[in-house]
């Protein structure tokens, strides 16, 4: 396909998508969505993309989704969709590279921001969609999504910022810093003032996708009464099922540094594979203000990791606590970095 080079959306007005029709119509009348639901707004195989000053209100489904794009600079803008409107994330960068948002205030129904690179598995299933083997693009690096950026942003009602679950084509170098998550006027009764719900920092997989997420940073963060600050999970919807001989995700060199949470009703789960368990963790200097009465920390099957001046105390413990039984590709177990 052709790349379409210098496109722009911009301007003071309001793109409003009629959400709520496609809304109703995907909870009980699917059968009218034989095409599915549309972005609001999706470039695909386009260089030099900017998104600025405008507001994208009430998308069917994704707001703004970048694929196969290069050089996408999203900013100074806003999205506005109601609490659970269904899918509605915010921004979606996908399969691309060299991606920067910026000084955006996002109020969505689902993810804020969800980063994505194609999905395959067996093909056998939903879940799956095509054949990895089969399909070679994905060796060839064609959905890799790299070089990402996601700065000063404010994320009020919404799920935080999520890697994957479409993960199959690998994500690497990720930056993610001075975002404001979960800003709010405080409660859960009037959803149009809500605060964030689900884990402001998400790493998400099945255990058939393949893929990697490698070089990943999430820094100097602020988090407001969300649900949790931290998951990484690598069983997304498949029930802890034992994967098939396609290699399950690699996760790699992912630093959690200097954050600030609030009122989180969980702290931290590092839900790593037995499968290919997760290599060079660091998580630094960061404090979580988490329910009395919830478990602070939850760690699984890591086997290298540098951990110091996080509050409150016991993430080491975890950590060393969560060595896998059976090490996998030669990996040694329960190794502290540093």
């Amino acid at each position: 396909m052709p790349v379409q080079k210098t496109m722009e959306v911009r301007g003071s007005g309001m793109i409003d998508a009629m959400g709520p029709w496609w809304w109703d119509a995907f909870q009980h009348n699917k059968q009218s969505l034989a095409a599915g639901r549309p972005n609001l707004i999706q470039f695909v195989h386009c260089q030099d993309v900017e998104i600025t000053g405008v507001l994208l209100k009430d998308s069917p489904f994704w707001t703004v989704h970048p694929v196969f794009c290069d050089n996408v600079h999203v900013h100074h803008m806003s999205i506005r969709a109601p609490m659970y409107a269904p899918n509605v994330d915010g921004i979606d960068p996908d399969s691309s590279s060299n991606v920067v948002v910026e000084y955006n205030d996002i109020s969505c129904g689902d993810d804020h921001i969800a980063v994505k690179s194609g999905r395959c598995g067996l093909g056998n299933s939903w879940l799956d969609g095509t054949n990895c083997e089969e399909d070679q693009r994905f060796a060839a690096g064609v959905f890799k999504l790299s070089n990402l950026t996601i700065r000063y942003n404010t994320f009020r009602i919404g799920m935080g910022i999520a890697l994957g679950s479409e993960i199959s084509g690998g994500v690497e170098n990720v930056n993610i810093h001075h975002n404001v998550i979960g800003l709010c006027e405080h409660g859960h009764e009037d959803p149009n003032k809500s605060c964030g719900w689900g884990h402001a920092f998400h790493i998400k997989t099945t255990l058939t996708r393949g893929g990697y997420f490698r070089n990943v940073r999430f820094a100097n963060n602020v988090i407001y009464n969300n649900t949790g600050f931290v998951f990484i999970e690598t069983d997304y919807q498949s029930n802890f099922q034992k994967p098939p001989p396609y290699p399950t995700t690699e996760i790699k060199n992912v630093s959690i540094l200097g954050n600030s949470a609030i009122g989180m009703a969980h702290a931290m789960t590092l839900g790593c594979s037995k499968y290919m368990p997760c290599q060079e963790i660091t998580i630094q200097d960061n404090w979580i203000d988490s329910s009395p009465t919830s478990d602070i920390y939850h760690c699984s099957n890591i086997t290298s990791y540098k951990v110091e001046g996080n509050s409150p105390l016991g993430l080491e413990e975890c950590m060393r606590n969560s060595a896998p039984v059976v090490v996998h590709n030669n990996a040694t177990a329960g190794i502290k970095l540093g």
